[in-house]
C-alpha cells in the first residue's frame, strides 16, 4: 500500500483482531499496572526483561517425564493466567481456550561436574534475559534436565505481566505453590486425577532483590483424597528464604467442580 491509500477496513481490523489466533474464552480489560508494563516494553523491548521470572524446581526420584509434561498441561488448563496475551493496543487481555507449555529435555547427566553447573546457570540466564512476545504468547514456558538418572531440574519462567499480583514476598507463595501443584499432579496422573490447591501456608524468612531461586518440595502424605506437601526456597548462597506447605484435592476424572466437570 502506497503512502497515499486508505487501508481497507477488513486491513485494519486484522491487525487489532484478537480472534485470529487460537480460539478465546473470554476477553478482560488489562489493569493500569498492567498497561504500564505493556507499554514499558512497546517503548524498550529489553525493558521488558525486567519482568521477566524464574524457578528452578529441583526433582529427586523416578521421574516419568510423559507424566510431568501432562501435569504442567493440566496447570495452563486450570488457570487463566497462564492462557493470557494482550491486544496490540494493550487494552485487553485475551484469554484462549486452551494453550499448550513446551517442555524439551536436555541430558547433562554425561557432563563433568563444572561443565554441568555452567550449563545449568546458562539455563536459568537464558530463561530470564529471553523476551517474551506479549501479543503472541505463550507468556511462560519451561525447560527439563536431567542431571542424573534420578535428578532433574525442572527451570519455569513467565513474564510478571501474566501472573501479576504476586510481588515481592509473595511471589515465593507462587513458587511453592507451584512446586507442590507439580509434585502432587504427577502422583495424581498416576491414579487417573488431577488437583487443585485447597490451602497454602508460606513463611517469608529472608528477601531477595536478585539472583536465582531455588525450591525443593517434598510429600507429607500421598492420600487418595487429599495430598500434604512441603517446599523450601533458597537463595544462590543456600540461605533459606522461605518454607510452606500445600495441601491439594484430589479429584477422579469427571469429578465436578465449581459446576464444571475435571
Amino acid at each position: 500500500m502506497t503512502a497515499g491509500e486508505r487501508a481497507a477496513p477488513d486491513e485494519l481490523a486484522a491487525d487489532f483482531d484478537p480472534f485470529a489466533g487460537a480460539a478465546l474464552a473470554r476477553v478482560v480489560p488489562t489493569t493500569e499496572p498492567q498497561r504500564e508494563i505493556w507499554l514499558a516494553a512497546k517503548l524498550e523491548p529489553a525493558a521488558s526483561l525486567a519482568y521477566n521470572e524464574a524457578v528452578a524446581i529441583r526433582l529427586a526420584g523416578a521421574l516419568d517425564v510423559d507424566r510431568l509434561r501432562v501435569a504442567l498441561g493440566r496447570l495452563v488448563e486450570r488457570h487463566e493466567a497462564l492462557r493470557s496475551t494482550v491486544t496490540p493496543d494493550g487494552a485487553d487481555l485475551c484469554i484462549a481456550e486452551a494453550a499448550s507449555i513446551e517442555c524439551p529435555l536436555r541430558d547433562l547427566s554425561d557432563l563433568d561436574e563444572a561443565l554441568r553447573a555452567e550449563a545449568i546457570a546458562e539455563t536459568e540466564r537464558h530463561a530470564v534475559e529471553t523476551p517474551f512476545d506479549l501479543e503472541q504468547g505463550p507468556l511462560i514456558r519451561a525447560e527439563l534436565l536431567r542431571l542424573a538418572g534420578d535428578e532433574h531440574l525442572l527451570v519455569i519462567a513467565a513474564h510478571h505481566l501474566q501472573p501479576y499480583g504476586i510481588v515481592h514476598g509473595g511471589v515465593h507463595t507462587g513458587i511453592i505453590e507451584a512446586a507442590c501443584s507439580t509434585g502432587a499432579a504427577i502422583v495424581a496422573i498416576a491414579r487417573g486425577q488431577s488437583v487443585v490447591g485447597l490451602e497454602n501456608a508460606t513463611s517469608f524468612i529472608t528477601a531477595v532483590r536478585s539472583g536465582t531461586l531455588r525450591v525443593t518440595a517434598t510429600p507429607v502424605t500421598r492420600g487418595r483424597r487429599t495430598q500434604v506437601w512441603q517446599a523450601t526456597v533458597t537463595n544462590d548462597e543456600g540461605r533459606t528464604c522461605a518454607t510452606g506447605r500445600v495441601r491439594l484435592l484430589c479429584l477422579d476424572q469427571g469429578s465436578e467442580l465449581a459446576g464444571k466437570n475435571v
